[in-house]
């Protein structure tokens, strides 16, 4: 058993970068920088969309539900609230830090862009008038480049607004000028823009005398207006800690070498191998989480199929992680009498946190996976629209079957997706396409596909969905 303790000025460090940095002996982190701009631009004031708010208002009337159809912690993580403070410093509603200088809203992310790919909805806040929408701009951003996102800005009844920024590519579900109700479906997550991660940027507000004035919608000890929520979710800004997700890779994964995993390799989640080879010279774990300052300990567990601890290795709670990864690559090759279903325990201060298992075989196997998404919206146009279906690792015996597709989407040439004039009853159709390796019921991936027309009404059905598996995990 092999235990490494790691220094605080090494955290410290990784912080300042934002690189991935080795902090230990095969054990490595990374924590997303604080930003140096806004990852939304200065709203300005537009006489044909915008209109002010006459004498004294707070923004108080509108009353806000949660913008999604999952929790907190339920696949959402809260990134960064608003900024309260002006100038260098950082006021979060809770008289904490709990954000980035400058923000003007609340950031809610999944975690990673696989899940993006499985479309997390966004839902309206409140009722209003869509009075702005942006759907064309690039997504799958990692950056913070001051590039336009794709939006829905909803004006309420009172006269306040919400920006919801940053949403998939050709997702939205409204139109210009519609009344929408509280909790209708407005586009997918994304991360168009100035975006690091898949998240959600919420921000309402109201204008008064031509300029913009945001509004914090969550009341604590440092801002004391009202809270604009019906219910409004508990602070997550001092719990100690809380791992969000987990798994297990290859280096077959990451190039061949474990020193090859990068950031935008987790942000686009390294998908559990089917098998794990008993000859494997290394293996990885990886987790993502937050948590604060405590000085408490948190540990990575290898254990084998009868659960007896083959190695460890753990670091400390030293810094504020808002939205962070850690990753374990301890040597490997136990040989074939060690066969079984082995596991990864995640431990904070001695609790365990998470457990994730694989099975350990003779030889390594990996499902396919679909490649460079796996998840996209298309309009309604008169055109025929195409989409080429690749995977990685590249197969010769690729298998790719529609499932639930209407009459006018077809498969040529084995993987070329051909969708001609929608013609659907309703606002929005999902079929998916199910990319197996020779018809295997394991080894296979699932591409989304939705098609979204905006001049049919919505599908008020009972909300009975598929259950074909995603296969994200």
């Amino acid at each position: 058993m092999k235990t490494i303790l790691i220094l605080l000025f090494l955290q410290i460090a990784v912080l300042t970068s934002g690189q991935n940095t080795k902090i230990g002996n095969d054990l490595y982190l990374y924590s997303q920088p604080d930003p140096v701009q806004n990852c939304t631009p200065d709203i300005k004031f537009d006489p044909a969309i915008h209109e002010n708010v006459a004498g004294p208002y707070d923004g108080s009337n509108a009353s806000f539900i949660w913008p999604f159809d999952v929790l907190l912690d339920e696949g959402i993580v809260l990134v960064n609230y608003v900024d309260d403070l002006s100038g260098g410093s950082i006021k979060d509603y809770n008289d904490n830090d709990w954000s980035y200088n400058g923000h003007n809203g609340t950031d809610l992310c999944l975690h990673d862009f696989r899940n993006m790919d499985r479309f997390y909805s966004v839902k309206a806040a409140e009722s209003g008038t869509v009075v702005q929408i942006e759907m064309n701009n690039p997504d799958r951003n990692t950056a913070m480049g001051g590039d336009p996102a794709n939006i829905v800005l909803i004006r309420h009844d009172d006269g306040s607004y919400a920006y919801y920024y940053h949403l998939m590519r050709k997702s939205v579900l409204v139109k210009l000028g519609e009344y929408v109700l509280q909790g209708k479906e407005i586009g997918y997550v994304g991360s168009s823009g100035s975006s690091t991660d898949a998240h959600l940027h919420f921000e309402p507000g109201y204008f008064t005398n031509g300029s913009w004035n945001k509004r914090d919608p969550w009341q604590g000890t440092y801002n004391h207006l009202a809270s604009m929520w019906q219910n409004q979710p508990g602070y997550i800004g001092f719990r100690d800690f809380k791992m969000h997700d987990m798994g297990v890779f290859t280096a077959g994964q990451v190039g061949g070498n474990m020193a090859n995993l990068t950031f935008a390799m987790l942000k686009e989640r390294l998908i559990t191998p089917n098998t794990v080879s008993c000859y494997e010279d290394k293996i990885g774990f990886w987790m993502q989480f937050q948590c604060n300052n405590t000085g408490k300990q948190i540990r990575f567990e290898l254990r084998n199929s009868n659960g007896v601890l083959i190695d460890d290795v753990y670091f400390f709670a030293s810094v504020q992680n808002q939205y962070s990864w850690s990753w374990w690559t301890p040597d490997f090759n136990p040989g074939i009498s060690a066969t079984g279903d082995w596991y990864v325990r995640l431990l904070y201060d001695n609790v365990e946190k998470g457990r994730y298992f694989f099975n350990v075989q003779l030889l390594t196997s990996n499902r396919p996976r679909l490649y460079p998404v796996a998840g996209k919206c298309f309009r309604r146009t008169l055109l025929v629209q195409k989409d080429t279906l690749r995977v990685r690792p590249v197969r010769s015996n690729m298998q790719y079957d529609l499932l639930n597709a209407p009459p006018n989407v077809t498969i040529t040439n084995d993987s070329i997706i051909n969708i001609s004039t929608l013609n659907q009853t309703f606002r929005e159709k999902e079929f998916k396409v199910i990319a197996s390796i020779g018809g295997s019921a394991s080894l296979r991936d699932t591409m989304i596909y939705k098609l979204i027309d905006t001049t049919k009404e919505d599908f008020t059905g009972n909300g009975i969905v598929s259950l074909e598996l995603y296969f994200s995990s």
